[in-house]
């Protein structure tokens, strides 16, 4: 196989990320190029193998901040003469988190190709000393999604109804959550600011506080309206929690949900309501009516850059009327600071820009860059064990012996990790996008 017409493409998390990879799969398999998706972790263990990959053209991943980082790609291959793409799954932070020097590029790093999202993470690299070759300003492939165009993709409405018991006659009115921190062990604390050198207990004490101030909204309003579906959609990363269970067995209009994407219940529910999820954007995008629920402050230097003069919720008889449809305010985000954060457009999709992009760099005859990784030496003990956890990751994705999630000692994110049939799973959704997009790509 022509190792030029090769792309590989590490990725995550399966909620996250399995549609916008599988989507450029397609795409950039539809410009001739050959596309493998590598779980991120499974790298993780077969890094020390014995027999390493040929490099392809291009490596495209995320994390590439510093030398550890960029070499964690290298290492997967023999050669460490290619081309790099970081995706930055994550572009939009806090003000404190922006302070460190965490997600700068440094040294190799600075030899990696990074996708912007919008004019602010491009102005933010430049600013860090990135040269503006290595900037694809394409914006988000995860907003191509919320397109009219992509609705096909997804479950219908009538579908989720039936899959998870809730009346499609009624309202349905989502929480989507992003309490990741709360409840964590104090020694995932220590972790954090080791790495930080940042301190995020007061945030995680003030993500308690209006977790717990939330779920007493959002209780009432299933008690007060019983002709409302009341859904609260969690992380993946949230820990499995009594409360939320005992919520949705007290009430049959109250429902803790972990499966599906997001942008998946965004499309069939009627009113979004999020704490500081950056979900947001997909809620503007599909133009569906939204609250920021805010019934504890947030000191701005924790909050998402995205909500600075965001109109917040902090009333419950505030968020009883927009969730009633009683009260239709404007979008809480002011339209400007989406557009300063994402370049999407309407008439162009941004798989399409970057897939474009991407060719271009290819073709040249001098893309592939040479970079000098760290080599990690493993001794013949750690090179014997990442085999055996590459084998039975194989048979994990193959789903050859039982998945785990209804394992209490299991957490709720646990498959998500560790990819369970992850191999089946990226076959239909590329079967889903082929015929959602057919020739229209």
């Amino acid at each position: 196989m022509d190792e030029r017409k090769r792309i590989d493409i590490f990725f995550e998390f399966r909620l996250r990320e399995l549609d916008h990879v599988c989507l450029m799969k397609y795409a950039l398999e539809r410009l001739g190029y050959r596309v493998r998706l590598i779980v991120y972790k499974s790298a993780t263990w077969t890094r020390f193998c014995f027999l390493k990959r040929n490099a392809p053209a291009m490596a495209i991943g995320f994390k590439m901040e510093d030398n550890r980082s960029v070499s964690y790609y290298l290492n997967y291959y023999k050669s460490s003469k290619l081309v790099l793409l970081n995706m930055r799954q994550e572009q939009l932070f806090s003000p404190l988190f922006l302070e460190t020097d965490i997600s700068y590029p440094k040294d190799e790093a600075k030899k990696v190709y990074n996708l912007c999202w919008g004019d602010a993470t491009k102005q933010w690299l430049l600013s860090h000393g990135m040269e503006e070759r290595y900037l694809l300003n394409s914006g988000s492939v995860q907003m191509d999604f919320c397109a009219p165009e992509f609705h096909p993709y997804f479950s219908t409405r009538a579908e989720i109804s039936q899959q998870y018991q809730l009346d499609e006659n009624k309202v349905w009115n989502i929480f989507i959550a992003s309490f990741t921190g709360v409840e964590k062990p104090e020694s995932e604390y220590d972790l954090l600011k080791s790495l930080t050198s940042l301190d995020y207990h007061p945030f995680y004490k003030t993500s308690g506080d209006a977790r717990d101030g939330i779920l007493l909204w959002l209780e009432k309003f299933a008690i007060d309206h019983p002709d409302h579906e009341v859904i609260y959609r969690r992380h993946p990363h949230e820990r499995s929690d009594a409360k939320l269970e005992a919520l949705a067995d007290k009430y049959p209009n109250f429902h803790a949900i972990t499966e599906h994407s997001v942008r998946q219940w965004i499309l069939v529910c009627d009113v979004i309501n999020t704490w500081m999820s950056t979900s947001i954007v997909d809620a503007y995008y599909m133009k569906k009516p939204t609250c920021i629920l805010r019934p504890v402050e947030l000191p701005k230097v924790y909050d998402c850059v995205l909500f600075d003069n965001a109109d917040f919720v902090t009333e419950y008889s505030v968020f009883e009327a927009i969730n009633t449809r009683q009260l239709t305010p404007g979008f809480p985000v002011r339209k400007d600071m989406i557009s300063h954060y994402y370049a999407n457009e309407e008439c162009v999709f941004a798989h399409k820009k970057l897939c474009a992009a991407i060719d271009d760099i290819l073709k040249r005859p001098d893309s592939a860059i040479t970079y000098d990784p760290v080599r990690e030496n493993a001794s013949v003990k750690a090179r014997l064990k990442t085999l055996l956890l590459d084998i039975l990751s194989f048979l994990w994705r193959k789903r050859l012996f039982p998945a785990m999630s209804n394992s209490k000692n299991v957490s709720v994110s646990m498959n998500s990790y560790l990819f369970y049939g992850i191999d089946r799973d990226i076959k239909n959704t590329m079967h889903r996008i082929s015929k959602t997009l057919g020739d229209k790509i």
